[in-house]
């Protein structure tokens, strides 16, 4: 059995980054303290400073499969923390709870009063059983945010339909800000959003079909990757993004004498000479570490990665 809400236990939003933005402002105050684990997507840390709190960043990295140990999230509880922000499957990495790992950080979560933001915004692409944070810890609905979207299950990113569930007080508090800056999403996406949430059995089967070629996408890319000398890469569980580690082609001479010290100045490399887009690892909190997204299609991941490939070599 899943968790019931109330029409005034949700609110819909211009897409999941306003739910979030919304949720922070409504939570936060001054001298509060948000954490955050990172990787993380680029607009938690940002949004958080915005609400007038401080984000307090947890480092994680392969060791761990990108996700924070009980132990460090115990450490980083204050009387001060107002909420911890949860993302899974992750974005940059793919990294997915498994339902022991959310059981284990529920009981260090219930030390404190924390308010629990769960993001699942990419919980319809996901490569293994998805466990939900609130199947697994009920007892905390009382005071968990969940936040999600039709962008990435859908598609429909330009369409800015998200959606945030949770206490009412909270929800009614995002309302009131909400009222005065956007209002709600226009109704022509609302119209269009109505119909994908629509249950039925077509739509499931795209969604399934559209799982399984990003699973074939995944092992091409995750197989070029690991070709490289000096990247080295874990398997995503979920998302549509790889996460890897290119420490090994920095402070090295690539290709035509170049040396990038920074995974920042090796996407502008790579960008500028094998004119392929990612995104630097700095942007999520992960220095030495690049973005790259299979949401493209096979021929193009194929060509990207050749160019990858043969821009790094020395």
């Amino acid at each position: 059995m899943g968790i019931s809400y109330t029409p005034n236990q949700v609110t819909v939003a211009c897409g999941a980054k306003e739910a979030l933005f919304l949720a922070f402002l409504a939570i936060c105050n001054e001298g509060d303290e948000v954490i955050i684990p990172a990787p993380y997507w680029v607009s938690y840390v940002d949004q958080v400073r915005l609400a007038g709190a401080t984000p307090i960043i947890i480092e994680t990295d392969e060791t761990t499969g990108f996700k924070p140990t009980v132990e460090q999230v115990a450490s980083h509880l204050t009387p001060r923390t107002r909420a911890v922000v949860l993302n899974s499957p992750n974005n940059p990495t793919g990294a997915v709870y498994d339902n022991d790992e959310l059981r284990t950080l529920a009981e260090t979560l219930r030390r404190s009063d924390a308010v629990i933001i769960s993001d699942e915004i990419y919980d319809a692409i996901c490569y293994r059983e998805y466990p939900r944070f609130l199947r697994v810890t009920p007892d905390l609905a009382n005071r968990t945010l969940i936040v999600n979207g039709a962008s990435k299950t859908f598609a429909m990113t330009g369409w800015r339909i998200g959606y945030i569930a949770g206490p009412e007080p909270i929800i009614k508090a995002i309302r009131t800000i909400q009222s005065h800056s956007t209002t709600h999403p226009t109704s022509i996406a609302q119209y269009a959003a109505v119909v994908a949430y629509t249950p039925s059995e077509e739509m499931d089967r795209v969604i399934e079909e559209r799982v399984h070629t990003f699973l074939e996408r995944r092992a091409v890319i995750l197989d070029a990757l690991n070709n490289i000398e000096g990247v080295r890469c874990v398997v995503p569980d979920g998302a549509f993004y790889v996460f890897p580690n290119v420490s090994g082609l920095l402070n090295r001479p690539l290709r035509g004498g170049t040396v990038c010290q920074t995974s920042s100045d090796l996407a502008t490399y790579l960008l500028e000479h094998a004119h392929i887009g990612v995104v630097m690892g700095e942007a999520f909190g992960a220095p030495g570490f690049l973005r790259l997204s299979y949401a493209q299609g096979t021929e193009s991941i194929v060509e990207g990665m050749r160019r990858f490939a043969e821009a790094v070599s020395e």
